[in-house]
């Protein structure tokens, strides 16, 4: 392989690696979005008396 060719491969797997990174930052995000909803949602149940109910629960 020649030095561009290196060269272009290198910034290919870095391209690669930033887009992965910025999905994973991406879906780290949305699952703490998620995990805020569901605690709000687990918190309504148990103030009405549902904790049975959530605990029975399957996922």
């Amino acid at each position: 392989m020649s030095y561009t060719q290196k060269e272009a491969a290198l910034e290919r797997l870095l391209n690669s690696l930033r887009k992965l990174r910025k999905q994973q930052a991406d879906l780290h995000k949305k699952r703490m979005e998620l995990g805020s909803k569901d605690s709000e949602l687990v918190e309504l149940l148990t103030s009405v008396g549902q904790q049975k109910r959530i605990w029975k629960m399957k996922v």
